[in-house]
């Protein structure tokens, strides 16, 4: 555990930002040198990388504050949840942050954005595999529970973690497992990219197979701030998964009006699951052996798997140059003969 790598003018280098700060940084070299493989304009993909730094902060926040607001902000001034820089962010939160930007980004550019994902996909879970051990580890955050396996992790004395658990108490190393699950990933996604049919499945796998391995993991997650889902919440995520059903339903039948009804009833799922995050102060449900990031997982897996199945049942096929160098200027050229052939 070292959580400050070192001092510069007086200013505290933290070894958690800066493995946050390479994360990105790796993932931004190779985004680039990819993204002319994958028909995309490397100026582009910048920009969208760009986003994915302001998405993963003030998601990862966002998530943070609600799922904390009644013990840590309720009885503070408003301006408490800005200050970032005394910790507090949600991976979930910033996943979804992350992709909501860079989704909105490529819909204003005219971009394919389930292919974009497909570039990204990999790198997160490279991000993940940098972070997770030099900053998470290092930093003392996100610790497991306590164990005699033989690889159990011992904390100094003055690590928030030995405070709880005592002096001597051998913990699960967490942060390696989610380490270790980033870096599986990232192999697995860039093995399978040059062998998808359709744009979006990669992205889908990289939503499922996340969300298996984190709901794993969390049952050896030792840190408190875990949160609880209460059982009212299930209704929540029912809803969200029938409205997937009928989506894909829909799309096999080619049926507008039922797809539409399935986006509606998704999205009163996430709503629900939007409520649900509060269900520990204000409903009176029984409270579920899962924890937030579990219950969110469920949602994730579900999400992933229609992705992916849409796009390996119903999406074209890739464009025969995929994964061929792309001309300097071709993607400038292919979006004005869109935009001409839509104003036509």
């Amino acid at each position: 555990m070292h959580p400050i790598l070192f001092e510069i003018f007086g200013y505290q280098v933290r070894s958690y930002s800066m493995a946050m700060a390479t994360g990105f940084v790796v993932g931004i070299l190779l985004l680039r040198r990819r993204a002319v493989y994958e028909q995309f304009d490397v100026n582009f993909v910048l920009n969208s990388a760009l986003l994915t730094i302001f998405g993963t902060i003030l998601g990862g926040r966002a998530l943070f504050v609600i799922t904390t607001w009644g013990e840590r902000f309720a009885d503070k001034p408003w301006y408490e949840i800005f200050k970032v820089w005394e910790g507090g962010l949600v991976f979930y939160g910033g996943f979804f942050g992350s992709i909501l930007f860079v989704c909105l980004y490529a819909v204003v550019k005219r971009q394919n954005v389930l292919a974009l994902m497909d570039l990204f996909a990999p790198y997160a879970g490279l991000g993940l595999a940098i972070h997770r051990p030099f900053g998470c580890f290092m930093n003392g955050c996100c610790f497991g529970a306590p164990t005699g396996m033989p690889w159990g992790v011992h904390y100094p004395v003055d690590a928030y973690a030995t405070k709880f658990y005592g002096i001597g108490q051998a913990l699960h190393p967490t942060q390696l497992y989610m380490g270790l699950n980033g870096l599986f990933l990232f192999l697995v996604l860039r093995w399978y990219r040059d062998k998808k049919r359709s744009h979006g499945e990669v992205f889908g796998l990289l939503l499922s197979i996340y969300a298996i391995n984190r709901f794993i993991i969390e049952f050896f997650r030792g840190d408190k701030i875990r949160g609880f889902v209460t059982g009212d919440a299930v209704w929540g995520l029912l809803v969200f998964i029938v409205g997937l059903t009928v989506f894909l339903l829909a799309k096999k039948l080619a049926n507008k009006p039922l797809r539409n009804a399935g986006w509606l009833v998704i999205l009163v799922g996430v709503v629900l699951a939007y409520l649900s995050l509060y269900s520990d102060t204000i409903h009176a449900g029984a409270e579920t052996p899962f924890s937030t990031s579990q219950f969110i997982g469920f949602y994730t897996l579900a999400a992933g798997l229609t992705i992916f199945l849409n796009a390996r049942l119903f999406g074209p096929p890739i464009q025969p140059e995929y994964g061929q160098p792309l001309a300097p200027g071709t993607l400038v050229e292919k979006v004005e003969a869109q935009a001409e052939a839509v104003a036509e």
